[in-house]
């Protein structure tokens, strides 16, 4: 069953790269030529040097996870395929940020990325890079979802939560053209990522026993003791990791 959820995940995943193929098709006049696809070319216009805002909110989950578990329950793998599937769709965010921009317009010589711009690559093949980064990303959730013990709807939804802000950030209502990007990169490179990271290990999710930790983050400290004031416990059906 949990396969079963995971494959229409995947089949779900698929509507981002059809819109960046429609952004593709509106594109391809401004890149006349073809250049030969390059894997350092590729990897330059997913900017691996961003991944750090991945990366350090995911090991920030984990290193919760580990605290609140027994040595041998932490499990490398799941800690790995998340890793996997988190860094895939925020380069797929990447490269639609890229191929939206350069339709806009927006990307000049100045701009950090000139892959479009200086004729490295085309539009068809980023939409390309798009498609195959969600894959990556949907294949790894495959065997994460399997290994976890976690509620599968909570998995599945912040799976189709982090892959939906990675394509609206730029791509259809583009937020980020709206003054609401700083919001949906704060929301989606703090709490969601710490907490899919979390609950893939831990199997449960209490934001208000788990963000109170995380003291960088003022109003999640306010919001839970306001919570608290009023009553609230906990969210997630194991009260044994809450606190």
């Amino acid at each position: 069953m949990r396969t079963v959820a995971v494959v229409g995940l995947i089949l779900a995943a698929c509507t981002q790269p059809a819109a960046a193929k429609k952004i593709e098709k509106e594109t391809d006049e401004k890149v006349p030529s073809k250049p030969p696809l390059k894997l350092g070319v590729a990897i330059r216009a997913a900017r691996p040097w961003s991944f750090t805002a991945t990366v350090g909110p995911v090991a920030l989950g984990a290193a919760l996870a580990f605290k609140d578990l027994q040595k041998d329950e932490f499990d490398l793998a799941l800690l790995a395929f998340t890793l996997v599937t988190t860094v895939a769709v925020h380069a797929a965010g990447n490269l639609m940020n890229t191929l939206v921009d350069f339709k806009k317009g927006l990307d000049t010589e100045s701009s950090s990325d000139l892959t479009l711009v200086s004729g490295d690559l085309q539009p068809k093949q980023v939409a390309m890079l798009i498609r195959r980064s969600y894959g990556i990303a949907a294949l790894a959730a495959i065997p994460l979802c399997e290994k976890s013990d976690a509620p599968l709807l909570s998995l599945l939804g912040m799976l189709v939560a982090g892959a939906g802000s990675a394509y609206v950030y730029t791509g259809g209502p583009g937020l980020k053209y709206r003054a609401l990007g700083d919001v949906l990169i704060s929301t989606t490179f703090g709490p969601l990522l710490v907490a899919f990271a979390y609950v893939t290990q831990v199997h449960a999710f209490c934001v208000f026993s788990l963000y109170p930790r995380i003291r960088s983050d003022r109003a999640c400290v306010c919001a839970y003791r306001w919570a608290r004031s009023a009553g609230a416990r906990c969210l997630a059906p194991y009260r044994s990791h809450c606190t």
